[in-house]
């Protein structure tokens, strides 16, 4: 099975070898028009509630992530759970990421799973659990039912074929090297 990234660039050299004999203005539009698919990645989406958005950009064509909005929060003993009410069905190859707001910073909340991660084959809801980093106070919870209370971005994740190598100096060399934490220095 061909990633849909994939499918579009064969789709291209398709197109280009019928084309090889066309001028070079309508051979361009046409492998133009067919690489733009990459542009965009169509992404099926279940709402529980007409009501309920689908994820957004803050600023359209500028933004990495999407907002995420509660529609409704649950309020656990040691955990705030934001119910989403979407469910997604994300193209094979793709996972959905889920990270705090930068607002988040400010309050004494966090994201317990972050990144959180929704792989391809997930169909239950979105959710966002929040901990807080000291006592549980559910007072102090800096969002209600349909703020944005985080982040969301869909990413190509690509089947890894591991190529095992029998010494470590098989492995090319880098700048950094063997550098662990802190290697780089501060500036």
């Amino acid at each position: 099975m061909l990633s849909r990234e994939s499918e579009i660039i064969v789709n291209a050299i398709i197109e280009a070898r019928r084309l090889d004999n066309a001028p070079d203005d309508i051979f361009i539009k046409h492998i133009t028009k067919i690489v733009s698919e990459l542009d965009e990645l169509p992404v099926k989406i279940y709402c529980e509630s007409p009501e309920y958005s689908v994820p957004q950009y803050a600023h359209e064509g500028e933004d990495a992530c999407m907002d995420l909005r509660a529609r409704w929060i649950e309020r656990r003993v040691d955990r705030v759970i934001c119910h989403t009410g979407i469910h997604v069905e994300l193209p094979p190859f793709h996972q959905l990421n889920i990270y705090p707001r930068s607002g988040l910073t400010k309050t004494d909340w966090y994201i317990a799973n972050t990144p959180g991660i929704g792989d391809s084959g997930y169909r239950g809801e979105i959710l966002v659990v929040f901990r807080p980093i000291h006592g549980m106070d559910r007072e102090t919870f800096p969002y209600e039912e349909g703020d944005r209370v985080a982040q969301c971005q869909v990413v190509y994740a690509p089947n890894v074929k591991w190529e095992r190598v029998e010494a470590i100096n098989d492995l090319s060399p880098s700048k950094r090297g063997d550098g662990g934490y802190g290697s780089t220095g501060k500036a």
